[in-house]
This record gives structure tokens, sequence and C-alpha cells, in this order.
């Protein structure tokens, strides 16, 4: 579990359950510990019971953003999404959408992301600072398929944050595994993009301790090279 999605799983386990009356198998509804292994034969039973698809904790997470965070199961997202679940439910703290919270799941839960897409998350909605979902997977997911799917949806590969930033950016400054930053590299990601404070991939990536003296770290610092004339 890297650090980002750590944050998640800290705000998932404080958030108290819902207090709705609910079976006793559907009483931890919209809680880590069910959605963590819940099935689509549970949350329909639950849903019949009145459980609320788009049931708000005190942080604003929703079922969907649990699911979308720690199952894998695209089944039980698709039957919150034809119970009404809202595909662009906001975080109150960090405004995430569930598929801000997906890009961030290392298993690249591809079913989840897809059925997500489909009933209408935007790959491409901004969050705190302008992030977008790519830019989660970018710095926060140490599974190099992510960044293939979320492109495969929809998400630009060029999407700045309000501070310049793009996932390459993310990928060089927060990652741990630098064949992320490879699957950016291999789609097409910018090198030489500056952010607005004028810094690169590479200014980011000579302080990533997993990133020094890899290869990946070399080919950032050779780009910069070549475009500013240096051999």
């Amino acid at each position: 579990m890297n650090r980002f999605r750590s944050v998640v799983a800290a705000c998932l386990c404080l958030a108290a359950a819902s207090q709705v009356t609910l079976g006793a198998q559907c009483q931890n509804w919209n809680s880590e510990q069910f959605f963590e292994r819940a099935t689509v034969d549970a949350v329909r039973a639950c849903l019949a019971e009145g459980a609320n698809a788009n049931d708000r904790d005190e942080y604003g997470i929703t079922p969907l953003h649990r699911t979308a965070g720690l199952n894998s199961d695209a089944g039980v997202t698709i039957v919150l999404l034809e119970a009404g679940a809202d595909p662009m439910a906001r975080m109150n703290e960090y405004d995430w959408t569930p598929l801000h919270v997906a890009a961030m799941n290392d298993d690249n839960p591809v079913g989840v992301i897809t059925a997500l897409v489909r009933a209408g998350a935007d790959p491409n909605a901004k969050a705190v600072d302008g992030l977008t979902p790519l830019h989660m997977a970018a710095g926060m997911n140490a599974n190099p398929e992510s960044i293939q799917t979320m492109l495969d949806v929809g998400a630009r590969l060029d999407a700045k944050g309000s501070n310049g930033l793009t996932p390459l950016h993310m990928a060089a400054r927060l990652n741990k595994n630098p064949a992320v930053v490879a699957a950016l590299l291999a789609a097409g990601a910018d090198p030489n993009a500056r952010d607005q404070e004028r810094r690169t991939a590479w200014d980011y990536a000579k302080h990533n301790r997993t990133l020094r003296g890899t290869e990946i770290a070399k080919q950032l610092k050779m780009h910069v090279s070549k475009a500013s004339g240096h051999p």
C-alpha cells in the first residue's frame, strides 16, 4: 500500500458507518470493513434492506469511493451504479471522485474504472490543486499498468494541475516505482514540460530517492540536456 493510499485508508477507517436501521450483515454499510470484502450478493441484499447507495459520511465518502479503493470486483461497483450511486460524488477534503480513488488502487481495477467512466465519471475531473485521476495514478500507484488503464478511458496525458504539475511530474516526484515513470514516457509524456516554478520531471526525480541512479532518471536528465543544448 503506497503513501497516498495509506491516507485514503486512514480516512476510511476513521469514517463512521451510517446510522440506518439494517440487518446484522449490513450494519457496517459504507465502511471499510464492509466494502473491502463485499460481494455482489451482499451489496444487493443491503440495498434491498434500504441501504443508501449515495450514503455520505462526515468526510463525504460514499460507497463508490470505498469500493473503488478497496475492492476490485467490478460487479460491486456496477450494482451500486445501477442503484443510483453518483459516479461524480466528491469527498469533502480532497474533492476526490471515486475515479480518483480507483486510480490509486494498486490492484489496477480495470473493470471498476471502466464501469465508472461508462456511468459518467469524468476521467479528467480535477480535484484539489487541479489534480486528475491520472495524476493520482502517476504519483500514488506503484502499478505501471494503471497508467495505460487511465489513458484507455480518456485521461489526458498532458493534464496540468493548478501549479502546472503534469502526471509525469507527479510520478518523478512521488512514485517509488521507476516503471511508472517509464510507462508515462512510453505513452508520450513530455519530459521537458515545466511547472509554474519552471521545474521539469528531472528536477523532481533527482530528489526522489527511489529514482536516483536508475536508468529512467538518466533518461529524464538526458532529455533536459538535449532540450537545453547541452550534451
